[in-house]
Formats: C-alpha cells, sequence, structure tokens
C-alpha cells in the first residue's frame, strides 16, 4: 500500500442491506474513523454473501478505488475503510502503549499499514460472515481477473465477480487454508507445492515467501490470529503474516490482483516494481532484489538515526 498521509473518514459505497444503514464514529488508537453498520452484503437473490468486503483507502487513492471496484462489479458491495495515517502517529507513543516493540525497525508507514489492517480485522469479526475480503488502495486487476471470470461465468446466469471470490473463498474448507493471497509479489515461485486446480488457468498453491497484501481473503480463524501476533508491531505486514505460527496461507497462481505501477518513494518500502516470483537463476532478479535491499537498507539506517536524535 502506498505512503500514508492525512486523515478520512470512511464513506461506504452504496450497497442493498438486509437492516437499516447508518454511519456512525468510533475511535480506533484515538483516530476517529467513521464505518456503515448493517454491513452484511445481500446478493440480488436475497441471500446473504459469506464474504465482507473491504479497501482501505487514503484520501489521494479514493478516485482509483471507485473506479477499480466499478470496473469488476463491486462497487455496490465493497466498504470503502479509512487507512491509518502515519502523520498522526507518534513512535515513542506506539512503543509506550505497546503497539510497537521497541527493537522494530519499521518506518511509520509501515506501522500504518498493519495498524490499518487490524482495523479492518477487528470490524470484520464485529459481523457474522465467514470471510473479509481485504483490498489495499493500490490494488488493480488485470487481465487474468476478467480471464478467470468469463471461464467460471460460462454456462451460469448472473455469474458475477462476487460469486467468483465467494468460490475462491470456499475453497478454504476443501483444502484447509486460513488465508489466501491474490496478490502475492516476491515470492520463490519455484519452489511453491500445488494444491488445486480452480481453473484451466488459476490454481491454488503453497509457497515460501508470499509476498504483499493488496488483496487476500482471511476466515475468522485467520482474522484472530493475525490480531494475537501483530501486538506489538515487529514487522512488515506482509511478512508478519508468512512467519505466524500454525497458520496456512496459499496463495493464487498466477496472481490475480496486482498494483498501481508508483513513482519513486510513493510506496510504503519505496520499491515501485514488485514481481510477482523471484527467481535466484536470473540476472535480471538477482540485481532487482539487490536495488530492493540496499534502497531498504538506506531507510532503516536513516530512521534508525533519527530515532538516536531522540534518545
Amino acid at each position: 500500500m502506498a505512503a500514508v498521509s492525512g486523515l478520512l473518514l470512511a464513506t461506504a459505497v452504496s450497497a442493498v442491506w438486509n437492516e437499516p444503514v447508518r454511519s456512525v464514529e468510533v475511535q480506533y488508537n484515538g483516530l476517529a474513523r467513521a464505518y456503515v453498520e448493517g454491513s452484511r452484503e445481500i446478493r440480488a437473490n436475497g441471500t446473504q454473501s459469506p464474504l465482507q468486503i473491504y479497501v482501505i483507502t487514503m484520501p489521494d487513492r479514493r478516485e482509483h478505488v471507485d473506479a477499480m471496484l466499478k470496473s469488476i462489479g463491486l462497487d455496490s458491495v465493497a466498504h470503502v475503510f479509512p487507512a491509518v495515517m502515519k502523520t498522526k502517529l507518534d513512535w515513542d507513543n506506539l512503543v509506550a502503549n505497546g503497539e510497537v516493540h521497541h527493537d522494530s525497525d519499521l518506518t511509520l508507514g509501515e506501522v500504518a499499514c498493519t495498524l490499518s489492517h487490524r482495523a479492518v480485522m477487528k470490524e470484520f469479526l464485529n459481523t457474522t460472515s465467514e470471510y473479509a475480503l481485504v483490498f489495499e488502495d493500490d490494488a488493480i486487476a488485470p487481465d487474468i481477473f476478467t480471464e478467470l471470470l468469463e471461464e467460471r461465468r460460462e454456462g451460469k446466469e448472473n455469474y458475477t465477480s462476487l460469486h467468483l471470490l465467494e468460490e475462491l473463498a470456499a475453497t478454504s474448507k476443501k483444502v484447509g487454508w486460513h488465508g489466501l493471497n491474490l496478490g502475492r509479489c516476491w515470492d520463490k515461485c519455484i519452489k511453491q507445492e500445488f494444491i488445486q486446480d480452480f481453473s484451466s488457468k488459476v490454481q491454488l498453491v503453497k509457497s515460501r515467501r508470499s509476498l504483499c497484501t493488496e488483496a487476500y481473503i482471511f476466515t475468522r480463524d485467520a482474522a484472530r490470529v493475525h490480531l494475537k501476533h501483530t501486538r506489538p508491531i515487529r514487522d512488515a505486514e506482509d511478512r508478519a503474516r508468512i512467519s505466524f505460527p500454525n497458520f496456512e496461507y496459499f496463495s493464487t497462481n498466477p496472481r490475480i490482483f496486482n498494483q498501481l505501477d508508483g513513482k519513486p518513494g510513493a510506496s510504503i518500502n519505496g520499491i515501485t516494481n514488485q514481481p510477482e516470483c523471484i527467481s535466484y537463476q536470473s540476472k535480471e532478479d538477482r540485481k532487482r532484489n539487490a536495488i530492493r535491499n540496499r534502497e531498504r537498507e538506506k531507510m532503516v539506517a536513516k530512521l534508525k538515526a533519527e530515532r538516536r536524535k531522540k534518545l
């Protein structure tokens, strides 16, 4: 997710609800946010969807989020959820309050990212839905998503993106994943384990390094595990979850969502290109990985120097 700035009260996109909808304001770590009660999606045929859809959103990405949701037919069921803003965070207070581990070398942007995902998990667990589909505001749907949708809807009437995503979520009951990454990056794909075919174009795999969090599905158990192991925050959101104990984290192969190409410095980790897979046999991949690591090291060194000045 891109670097965060400013504060946004969430607005929910229009939807058909099975109970009255009203916006209320609550507090999360002292940050005001708004959400919509009555948040169980209802399909056109009147049945309840088992899937809650959230988009963690910053002010300058709202236009993109609206366009992305509309392009894949989720604009009537997704909740635009306010990102926690790094400009509203204080490192010393976060450490003192037990939100962040004192020895962490994360940036405030990375901390804000995890706090945003934690807020979504809490919101999700306040519903009765089985699954949460979470997007970050730089998510995009590449051609493979449209191709997958067309394949899955063949011979079915009124089949939508929501049905497709519900079917993906339902695979957790058969193959036992807790989380399913729909937009992995920097993965060691050469070592992935095939789990099952979802279609002729997309498989479910278990891999070693399924990073990036622009699009994923969590079960309720996954949300609880996430909340348990992200306080205090020790590592970046994507690196942390691949280390959760007893946590089955699978991926779609290939990824069916991707990230917007950003300007240098626009993303949390300063990297503009997020490849799905890395291969240590490729000189190009090794060079790209080395650049990524150097940029990360520079950023961490700068942070540590700034924090030492405060001591």
